[in-house]
């Protein structure tokens, strides 16, 4: 059923991995002298701005649809309540998926904090700071709710499976 607390589990989940869309995760900031330039990872690629122009250095076009198909099956899950074994198993592959988004945002922190260097270590003079926004924290608080989801709908298998027992 809709209203049951694993599906606000489950939209709670979708509306978390929404926000992954629109806030970036990575920025690094780097000054050389008077001209400052940004870098910021989105879901569909890591773009430089600065001097008012933006462009498109990295395409992370995989990241992005990691994202999009971990949305698209936690909504699909929400209507499934009628068939809970196969709820159950989706819900498992959606932790996988996010446990990659997880390890997508890794990756991209620590090419972040790599090209970091490689700014201060190249250019004369030049200061980068790598800032991670609290969104990086989306991912693991995404699995923890998805596992309660989870757990709520083990706990009604196991209520229907006990009333099938009594009649």
């Amino acid at each position: 059923m809709i209203q049951r607390i694993q599906s606000i589990y489950l939209l709670a989940t979708a509306l978390l991995l929404l926000l992954l869309f629109f806030v970036p995760t990575v920025s690094i900031d780097f000054f050389l002298g008077t001209q400052s330039r940004t870098i910021e990872m989105l879901p569909f690629g890591i773009t430089e701005t600065g001097g008012g122009e933006s462009s498109l250095a990295i395409g992370t076009v995989y990241y992005g649809i990691l994202i999009t198909v971990a949305m698209a099956l936690t909504l699909t899950v929400i209507f499934l309540f009628k068939n809970r074994l196969l709820q159950m198993r989706l819900v498992a592959a959606d932790i996988v998926l996010q446990a990659g988004i997880l390890g997508f945002i890794a990756y991209y922190i620590y090419k972040a904090y790599s090209l970091a260097e490689n700014i201060e270590a190249v250019s004369i003079g030049a200061k980068a700071y790598v800032s991670l926004s609290p969104v990086c924290a989306v991912p693991v608080a995404t699995i923890i709710v998805s596992c309660l989801a989870f757990r709520g709908i083990l706990r009604d298998h196991i209520l229907v499976r006990s009333l099938d027992r009594i009649r």
